[in-house]
């Protein structure tokens, strides 16, 4: 199995990625039917299914995931990400989306761990169990990234608290490090207070994000102390997905068996029809290659 280089730089990386981003698509499909089956089911929320892959054209080894953070479609959202190794040994991941691609650093990881899950009773060992942990309570599938335009550090805001980060010119986020709401700074701390009033304005504009407006709204309510702001980094998405194949029903399935078995037929009368007639399965005539001697010779005589 292949992985990426841990201090790859982020356009190639992400030029790397791209070349699955159609394999990607066609396997998500394939497991979303399946997931959601399974998921929406489930008797514990949040719930989550993966599954993984080798692509066949870069190597990399894939993990997909569909997380479901309450009991309904709209609820969910997807991960796709590949491992890789530091110096240290220790396992991160690159993740791939439409709108870019994110660096999950080993040591924000490991903060996620020993600042969150492991107090709440949580201890994953394993990449996957860290990621399955990691989108089941961290994300809600609508991160908000900002800088504050006092400090200029970049943020990006999870469900409990937040990750610092590094955004490279072509999108792509690295995640430093992670810190709980209860372990910010005097300068972090408003942004506890941005994303609770960020919740509040979701589910008054029934349960749908409209960040820019809400960042408008946060900034005029002067949620920040000073003359600090808060400005969200806008991602332009690189690619999209491939469209979901067709669903056949039994009648489309029932009449797709009756034209291919009447195909067949036609097929088989044409090659009945264009086939000499010596040349059709049980009339050919085969001659005795003594009797065809004999013949040979009675013509020579005759000549």
């Amino acid at each position: 199995m292949k992985e990426l280089p841990f201090d790859m730089l982020p356009l190639a990386a992400e030029r790397e990625m791209d070349r699955d981003w159609t394999l990607i698509c066609d396997k998500y499909w394939r497991f979303k039917e399946n997931a959601e089956a399974l998921c929406l089911n489930a008797k514990e929320f949040p719930t989550s299914r993966q599954m993984k892959f080798t692509s066949p054209r870069t190597g990399l080894e894939w993990h997909l995931m569909m997380v479901f953070p309450e009991r309904y479609h709209f609820s969910s959202f997807y991960n796709f990400y590949t491992p890789y190794t530091n110096p240290q040994g220790k396992k991160g991941c690159y993740t791939l989306s439409e709108g870019g691609c994110e660096r999950l650093t080993p040591h924000f990881l490991s903060r996620v761990c020993t600042r969150y899950l492991h107090p709440h009773g949580i201890f994953p060992k394993t990449l996957d169990e860290t990621m399955d942990a990691y989108c089941r309570y961290m994300t809600s599938g609508n991160d908000f990234l900002f800088f504050s335009t006092k400090t200029k550090e970049r943020y990006m805001v999870l469900s409990h608290g937040i990750a610092i980060v590094d955004v490279a010119g072509n999108g792509l986020v690295t995640y430093i490090t992670f810190v709980t709401f209860e372990m910010l700074l005097s300068y972090q701390t408003p942004y506890k207070k941005m994303v609770e009033r960020m919740f509040e304005l979701y589910r008054e504009h029934g349960n749908h994000w409209h960040l820019d407006k809400f960042e408008k709204i946060i900034n005029e309510e002067n949620l920040f102390p000073e003359d600090d702001g808060l400005k969200q980094i806008h991602t332009k998405p690189h690619r999209e997905f491939t469209p979901p194949p067709k669903p056949t029903g039994r009648l489309e399935n029932a009449q797709r068996r009756d034209y291919e078995r009447a195909m067949q037929t036609i097929a088989d009368n044409s090659a009945k029809l264009w086939t000499p007639t010596m040349q059709r399965p049980g009339t050919m005539q085969w001659i005795d290659p003594a009797e065809m001697q004999k013949r040979v010779e009675e013509l020579r005589r005759r000549r």
